[in-house]
């Protein structure tokens, strides 16, 4: 979405209160903040809170004690953070295109084996033969179509909810402001 295409009433601030910085990562990651695992419980609550409304976040405000500020820490996790949020969107991005590929082409075989099964009607040959491969053909037809418009209609969405939840982040701001 462009800057020029963005409805600015659906642009909202999010403000999140920490006590530390470690609050953002995981507890089990003791590497510097540039590396850290992000901490699942944050992303969950952070779902939670983008998921209220089809919003786009304009700025991810985070509300820290005076005491516990740092700025090249913030500068540091302000890029972690973006990095992150940018490449778990390209991922789920890939991945709803790549169901939505595969199920094109499930349902693309799948109308491709009942006209198989409806050209070996019209051949001669012995029966016995032909009702094997129609009795073949037709319900494997039929599961591909199936399969392949379920993929792409109903396994994407919690998928799609997750690129949503991503898009949403991907273009915010981040900053830190002192409570």
């Amino acid at each position: 979405m462009s800057k020029s295409n963005v409805d600015h009433s659906l642009l909202r601030d999010l403000n999140i209160w920490i006590d530390s910085y470690n609050d953002l990562f995981s507890d089990f990651d003791s590497r510097p903040f540039s590396e850290r695992a992000i901490s699942d419980d944050f992303i969950r609550e952070m779902n939670k809170l983008t998921e209220e409304k089809d919003e786009l976040i304009k700025t991810l405000r985070f509300q820290i004690p005076v005491k516990e500020r740092d700025a090249k820490i913030e500068d540091i996790i302000i890029k972690r953070l973006s990095k992150d949020f940018k490449r778990e969107y390209a991922q789920i991005a890939r991945e709803v295109n790549n169901n939505r590929h595969k199920g094109l082409i499930m349902a693309a075989c799948g109308i491709s084996a009942l006209m198989i099964a409806v050209l070996i009607t019209t051949i001669e040959m012995n029966k016995l033969g032909q009702n094997f491969l129609r009795i073949l053909f037709e319900p494997a037809g039929w599961f591909l179509i199936w399969s392949g418009l379920e993929k792409i209609f109903f396994d994407g969405k919690t998928v799609k909810r997750k690129r949503d939840y991503y898009a949403r982040l991907e273009k915010c701001k981040i900053e830190f402001v002192s409570i």
